[in-house]
């Protein structure tokens, strides 16, 4: 926005309410932006129709949302694909098919859309909730080639690549993409929902003997998942305690134990939010950079921005 005004000046806190979660604080800014800002470029006036649109979608006004939406995608140009991926989430909640028209429309209009992978998982997930598992595979596999290996995307369309062929009883393709899965995101939490799944086919074939194998080629063991687990219980049961170092051990423990275990990466996030409500700057700064060089998980995008903040302003 340039030199200081008064757009910069609504845009600016607009923004900043819409980073808070306060939707329509946020929208009454962007709202008096968008009817009362005649002087403003018109790509920022696109990216202010959105920002609007997103308040109202937040706030459930979907009509609202809607027309925005709709006026940004017919009048084409920046941000053409991301109003029709938005409208095709207000179209699914009354319409799957209508909402799978829609994320085929963008997939043929915007092939080099950043949205792409969004726009893929969102069919995946919609076929998957229509139990349409064959149509789903082919996007699922598409998405870990359009996003950033440590994207947290990858992991889950190979868990969901997963539960797909299960679903179509193809035991070795299931059992193929779970493997692949802890292999390469050992922390995650779908690494978690792999290993739980893969027991579950497992048991119900009867093969005690090569789950075992499985795990063992995942370079865990029964043992140890049954212990990281309990130890994962007694960290929420500390956290829960509200006792402050009660909690600190048994999280310092558990990561001391299981440095790459399965719920490694939650009790990272835990330890971080616990120093950082404590105002222990040092080491929530430390504990969140610890996290987001973890790699692909939902804190990754959290964890960058509170430790870049941290060590910016506090440290």
């Amino acid at each position: 926005l340039g030199e200081a005004s008064t757009s910069n000046a609504l845009y600016s806190l607009g923004y900043a309410y819409f980073e808070k979660e306060e939707y329509n604080k946020a929208q009454s800014y962007f709202e008096k932006l968008r009817t009362g800002s005649p002087d403003i470029s018109s790509i920022l006036r696109r990216e202010i129709m959105l920002l609007s649109a997103d308040c109202s979608f937040m706030l459930k006004e979907t009509g609202k949302a809607k027309s925005i939406y709709n006026a940004v995608y017919q009048e084409g140009g920046n941000g053409a694909d991301y109003a029709l991926f938005q409208l095709s989430l207000i179209e699914g909640i009354k319409s799957p098919e209508g909402k799978i028209k829609l994320l085929k429309e963008a997939e043929i209009k915007f092939p080099a859309s950043d949205y792409r992978a969004l726009i893929f998982m969102e069919l995946a997930d919609t076929y998957l909730s229509e139990e349409k598992y064959e149509s789903a595979i082919p996007y699922l596999k598409r998405i870990p080639q359009l996003v950033n290996k440590d994207d947290d995307m990858i992991p889950d369309a190979l868990l969901k690549l997963g539960i797909a062929y299960y679903n179509l009883d193809q035991s070795e393709n299931t059992i193929d993409k779970f493997r692949e899965l802890i292999s390469a995101y050992p922390s995650t939490h779908q690494s978690a929902e792999a290993l739980e799944s893969a027991k579950t086919l497992y048991v119900e074939q009867g093969k005690i003997n090569e789950y075992e194998s499985f795990l063992q080629s995942s370079g865990k063991s029964l043992s140890a998942i049954q212990k990281d687990s309990l130890r994962y219980q007694y960290v929420q049961s500390s956290v829960s305690s509200a006792d402050i170092p009660l909690a600190r051990r048994s999280m310092s423990q558990y990561l001391s134990e299981f440095p790459n275990g399965l719920f490694a990466i939650e009790v990272e996030h835990l330890q971080a939010e616990l120093y950082l409500d404590e105002k222990d700057w040092v080491n929530a700064a430390k504990s969140f950079a610890n996290l987001a060089e973890r790699g692909a998980s939902r804190y990754q995008e959290k964890a960058l921005r509170q430790a870049a903040r941290l060590y910016f302003f506090e440290v």
